[in-house]
């Protein structure tokens, strides 16, 4: 019985003070971006790609301080960030969040995004990802 206290008291302490799990969306640099891509799917080989203004209010959206939460949803579209460097980061987009893994935090514009998509005429990707299968 005394092992079960300990035990029960070091759940409510330990889970008491999460402050220092603060987490957050990866943060991008406008100088280190290649290229933005939105998709409808993940592998789609058609996409809109954004232009400078376009890329400028984008990075400032997912670099703004706004509180993050964690949730599990399909996206509506994906943001491809394609950096100087060869690698690739993927946002999802749910109809009012942009997203990292499960990660979202809320959008000011939250037509911004379906604008573009539906608005701009669409191209082929010019992002080149290989597809892993996990066996």
């Amino acid at each position: 019985m005394r092992y079960y206290l300990i035990f029960f008291v070091m759940i409510i302490v330990g889970c008491n003070d999460r402050s220092h799990f603060v987490q957050k969306l990866s943060i991008i640099r406008y100088s280190d971006i290649q290229s933005v891509e939105i998709r409808k799917q993940l592998y789609d080989s058609f996409c809109v790609i954004l232009d400078s203004v376009q890329i400028r209010k984008t990075v400032a959206l997912i670099n703004s301080n706004q509180k993050t939460e964690l949730l599990k949803a399909g996206p509506k579209f994906w943001l491809i960030v394609k950096l100087k460097n060869n690698s690739i980061v993927k946002y999802k987009i749910i109809d009012t969040k942009i997203g990292e893994n499960d990660l979202y935090k809320e959008m000011n514009d939250k037509e911004f995004f379906k604008a573009i998509y539906y608005g701009n005429k669409k191209s082929k990707s010019q992002v080149i990802e290989k597809k892993t299968y996990d066996n």
